[in-house]
């Protein structure tokens, strides 16, 4: 499994976006963050490629102000606070640092808007067989052969399961550059092992 992040924090410029103000005794820095989790699970097989699962959730924490300037366990604080969220520890602890350095620069700036925007993008692969990744690629580059184009080629079955093209359950085809079709499936399980014509051996198959 691979992953990769991508963080970004902005000032909240919001016109709709209300801070609260129950204390006016009492400062907190508010932070509108989003966290959104791209999973690419690879279900691989001849008729379809990636798949892509969303999720995003929006959650808005206050942290008083004055933790945040002078305190050394800030850190802990917003570890706490942002546990809630389906962040690993990892990710965590490497955006916590960000957090806390931008809220001090705008205190520090006396800016009057006390709050930020945080985005978060999680991205996840999960890698069930490279071989099936390699064979993927190579099928979205190959030319689908309909039944009506079938009086066109000289072959009547598949040279890799010898059985006739466009009929059965295998009735989709494609063709590569070298010019000779195959069932999308057999060619697909082909490609797993090796990246050329079952026929001629050509490399230049898209």
């Amino acid at each position: 499994m691979d992953s990769d992040i991508s963080f970004i924090i902005s000032p909240i410029e919001d016109p709709t976006f209300t801070i609260p103000k129950d204390d006016p005794f009492r400062k907190d820095f508010y932070i509108n963050f989003h966290y959104i989790q791209v999973n690419f699970p690879l279900h691989l097989n001849a008729s379809n490629s990636f798949s892509a699962c969303r999720t995003t959730m929006n959650r808005i924490f206050s942290i008083p102000c004055d933790i945040l300037c002078n305190c050394d366990d800030a850190n802990t604080l917003l570890y706490n606070t942002f546990s809630s969220m389906p962040i690993s520890p990892h990710i965590l602890k490497q955006i916590l640092l960000e957090i806390g350095k931008y809220a001090k620069e705008m205190i520090a700036s006396n800016d009057d808007s006390w709050g930020m925007n945080a985005k978060l993008f999680v991205y996840t692969w999960y890698i069930e067989d490279e071989d099936a990744v390699k064979a993927v690629l190579a099928m979205d580059d190959l030319k689908k052969v309909g039944m009506d184009q079938s009086s066109c080629y000289s072959m009547d079955q598949c040279s890799i399961c010898l059985e006739e093209l466009f009929k059965g359950s295998k009735s989709e085809c494609v063709m590569t550059e070298c010019l000779h079709v195959f069932h999308k499936e057999c060619i697909f399980q082909w490609f797993k092992r090796s990246l050329t014509c079952p026929l001629c051996r050509n490399d230049k198959i898209f």
